[in-house]
């Protein structure tokens, strides 16, 4: 991993996985989905005002300047994918010149833990921004 996501995962996996363990249960106790995603903005753009954007059920946290990650109660990938991308070209809109990767994941069919799901999605933002996948939206497939 590179220092920018080695440090973000140190940091920030175990809130990750704490935050995740209410959507777990409810994921594997009553089939209800969820997807989580990352948002990893290069340079510092104000997104503090999405989280009026997303409904009570989810849960945005803006861990950094740099980053935020949302989970998306009852959103299988592709639901979350769609969300992820209206919140794409609202930034885009406000911050035209602004780079933003964004990855999507959730346990699906496979029943990944989350656990997994959070080191899936920090490897795949590492890709994601290795091969500078800038300004839409990654969904890891199963």
């Amino acid at each position: 991993m590179s220092d920018v996501v080695r440090k973000l995962y140190e940091k920030h996996h175990i809130e990750i996985k704490k935050l995740l363990t209410a959507y777990e249960y409810r994921y594997y106790r009553y089939r209800l989905e969820y997807s989580l995603v990352f948002f990893y903005l290069p340079k510092e753009d104000d997104i503090s005002e999405y989280a009026k954007l997303i409904r009570l059920t989810d849960t945005l946290v803006i861990a950094e300047k740099y980053f935020c990650y949302i989970v998306y109660e009852g959103a299988k990938s592709e639901q979350a994918v769609k969300a992820a991308n209206n919140l794409l070209k609202r930034y885009k809109k406000e911050y035209p010149e602004g780079i933003v990767y964004i990855n999507v994941l959730s346990p699906g069919k496979k029943k990944i833990c989350g656990e997994d799901i959070v080191t899936r999605l920090f490897e795949s933002l590492e890709a994601t921004m290795s091969e500078e996948k800038q300004n839409t939206v990654i969904s890891i497939d199963d």
